[in-house]
């Protein structure tokens, strides 16, 4: 077992990776570590114990540079937009928002997974479906799922040709945080199929200049009319051997706090959009100026 102390430094370990400390955080937590592992060494404290400990903090920042399952918005630099940590209408934290139409979807490989995705089936057996974690068998079908929470029920919502295999006021997800609480809201689940794993593909959306694992990036464009906001999450199934243990549900807000997901609002929630001039109002503008020239032309004279 762990000391007091060294157990104190492991929850640290945790918690700044799950803020996206990355490499550099659990490194800088090993070093914190050794100080204290030094200090605890003259009271009594086992050495294969601090050497364990130590290789687990960076074990475990390794495993938590990249999320496994992750939403954002590509910035149109090579970049994403960063997740701010906290938003109202409505309240959410970690989130990136835009009021553009496109999502870029992430999921990450692990060394031994074997899909992320849907249920496994293969040269190594069966996975576990999503009925398994408690989800209605109509789920059981589909592959990663990508759920919008809507503001209300009177707008419409569309990858392309990806419609909702699911439209309904029932929460379906691992995880009930705050927008998914507001009040008269929707949810529609879309299938937007198993990730590939290609090596060096996906980084953390909030620092995508550090390590990239191997996984993959799906770009997703949309259209929608009607709701003043839109909150996307994503869950999959990732399976990495046949057997009760060898799938688990995981989905974008695993990493909470520090999770990374999307909330779209009308205009980016700055107001009312712009109004486009109609044809008329814009000739009388043309008129305007016109006789404003002419004036001045006359005055020259």
């Amino acid at each position: 077992m762990l000391g007091n102390n060294a157990r104190a430094v492991h929850h640290r370990a945790l918690h700044r990776c799950q803020f996206g400390g990355g490499a550099d955080a659990g490194l800088f937590l090993a070093f914190s570590y050794w100080g204290n592992f030094m200090k605890n060494l003259s009271s009594g404290f086992p050495l294969r114990h601090a050497l364990s400990a130590a290789v687990l903090v960076l074990a475990t920042s390794a495993a938590n540079a990249v999320p496994v399952l992750q939403v954002g918005v590509p910035d149109g630099f090579g970049g994403y937009l960063p997740y701010l940590p906290s938003t109202s209408d409505p309240n959410e934290t970690d989130t990136a928002i835009t009021d553009g139409f496109t999502l870029a979807v992430g999921g990450v490989y692990g060394p031994n997974d074997l899909l992320v995705g849907g249920q496994y089936s293969g040269a190594l057996g069966t996975g576990l479906n999503y009925s398994s974690f408690g989800l209605p068998s109509i789920f059981n079908t589909h592959r990663a799922v990508l759920m919008a929470t809507t503001s209300d029920t009177t707008g419409s919502l569309s990858f392309g040709s990806l419609t909702p295999f699911l439209t309904t006021t029932t929460l379906y997800f691992p995880n009930n945080h705050a927008p998914l609480q507001a009040p008269g809201v929707q949810y529609l689940f879309f299938d937007i199929g198993d990730f590939t794993k290609t090596a060096n593909t996906v980084p953390d959306f909030a620092d995508p200049t550090g390590t990239k694992a191997a996984g993959e990036i799906k770009t997703l464009n949309f259209a929608t009319s009607g709701f003043d906001w839109i909150h996307f999450d994503v869950m999959a199934l990732v399976t990495s051997g046949s057997g009760p243990g060898g799938t688990r549900l995981r989905s974008s807000l695993d990493n909470n706090p520090g999770s990374h997901d999307v909330t779209w609002k009308a205009d980016n929630g700055s107001g009312p959009p712009n109004e486009i001039p109609e044809p008329m109002s814009l000739a009388l503008v043309g008129l305007g100026l016109f006789g404003i020239g002419w004036t001045r032309r006359r005055s020259q004279a």
